[in-house]
């Protein structure tokens, strides 16, 4: 999704799609203190989908596919 369009496109720019299905795996960990709950998780998503929007230009033309792969870290205090 271009949020950082503005106005009439100047230069071909390669779309992508807008949804995506993620399969997830992650571990965490919990650290009980004397006045408050600490916890950490490590996770990484991968998409289902191919977001390429093919067109006819020589941009999407090189490119086979393009899938999402995140890994993020979480912190938690409670």
């Amino acid at each position: 999704l271009d949020l950082a369009g503005k106005g009439k496109k100047k230069t071909p720019n390669i779309e992508i799609g807008k949804l995506d299905l993620f399969y997830e795996a992650g571990f965490g960990v919990d650290f009980y203190l004397y006045y408050f709950k600490f916890s950490t998780e490590f996770k990484y998503s991968f998409g289902t989908n191919n977001l390429l929007r093919t067109d006819e230009t020589q941009y999407t033309q090189s490119i086979g596919k393009l899938y999402s792969h995140m890994f993020s870290v979480s912190l938690n205090f409670e």
